[in-house]
């Protein structure tokens, strides 16, 4: 411990104020790289900053979260930078991890869901159709191939489309309102999965009134906010709901990207679109049925060991 010469601990030295800290030199020829970090003080742009009382006065009032001006300061500024090198893989090995709702998440046939097209067909077409059904298809993608077995015309199925989406997302939600669905099951450790997740989001057939009242109705809807994924009725084409849903969540790469469905069109669109693909086999499809995707699974459980071992 260094100990001052006098007894009354006066150094006899004139106060003045701290030098200040030279900008660390690139010593390039010597093999040495710049230190991250040169050194910690008040910095201040003018000259003899950090020397009078006001400036004394004004450090104390700074609190370590916030900037001089109330701000969140340099901090915030750095986080997009180091959330994009995550997204790429920089150390970070980030995944974004898209979760399809039928079969995955739900494991209830829903009839209010058959009762709604129905209402919404009829509303709009004047018909209605049932056509052969691929599990795992958009709604509109259905829609299409149930009236094209009665014969209507694409420019007419076309025009009908987007009125067909509005009228069965908004009989559904109201019937919804109304129903008892105690006998609805989930996903054996949904929650649990879900939450282990950072960076998530719902990539389903589904429209999003549709999508999001389901996620209100099994208590999954804290971790899935409107906004993101993709859903039926924003694309027919399944593999177009991959970019979509990587572009909400700020241009997340595709290698960095895995879909979680249990259907063969789940694995078949995500490898189509550039993406990962998990298999659960808590649907209507076995292991062998789903042996294209990158990992088969028996129920979300598994998730974190699979994600870990892509």
């Amino acid at each position: 411990m260094a100990l001052p010469r006098h007894g009354h601990r006066n150094h006899r030295r004139t106060r003045r104020c701290l030098p200040r800290i030279g900008r660390a030199r690139w010593a390039g020829s010597r093999g040495h790289r710049r230190p991250a970090l040169c050194g910690l003080r008040y910095l201040h742009t003018r000259a003899g900053a950090g020397c009078s009382r006001a400036d004394r006065r004004h450090r104390r009032r700074l609190t370590p979260s916030r900037g001089r001006r109330g701000g969140s300061g340099g901090v915030a500024a750095v986080c997009p930078h180091v959330a994009r090198r995550c997204r790429l893989g920089g150390g970070c090995l980030t995944w974004l991890v898209l979760f399809d709702v039928d079969g995955t998440l739900l494991l209830t046939h829903d009839e209010i869901y058959v009762e709604a097209s129905r209402f919404a067909l009829e509303a709009v077409y004047g018909i209605y159709a049932d056509g052969p059904d691929v599990p795992g298809d958009t709604a509109s993608a259905h829609i299409r191939r149930a009236l094209r077995t009665v014969d209507v015309p694409e420019e007419e199925i076309d025009a009908g489309l987007p009125r067909w989406c509005a009228a069965f997302s908004g009989r559904y939600v109201r019937l919804l309102q109304a129903a008892d669905t105690s006998h609805w099951q989930l996903g054996p450790h949904a929650v649990e999965a879900a939450a282990a997740v950072e960076n998530r989001a719902l990539l389903t057939g589904n429209p999003p009134a549709v999508a999001h009242a389901r996620m209100e109705r099994l208590g999954l809807a804290e971790f899935f906010p409107r906004g993101q994924g993709a859903f039926g009725c924003e694309r027919e084409n399944r593999i177009e709901l991959f970019d979509l849903a990587r572009q909400r969540a700020g241009n997340w790469p595709g290698a960095r990207t895995v879909a979680v469905g249990d259907t063969p069109l789940d694995v078949s669109s995500a490898h189509a679109a550039g993406c990962h693909s998990i298999a659960v086999t808590t649907g209507s499809y076995g292991r062998e049925a789903l042996a294209e995707a990158d990992a088969v699974i028996a129920d979300l459980g598994e998730l974190a060991g699979a994600r870990a071992a892509l």
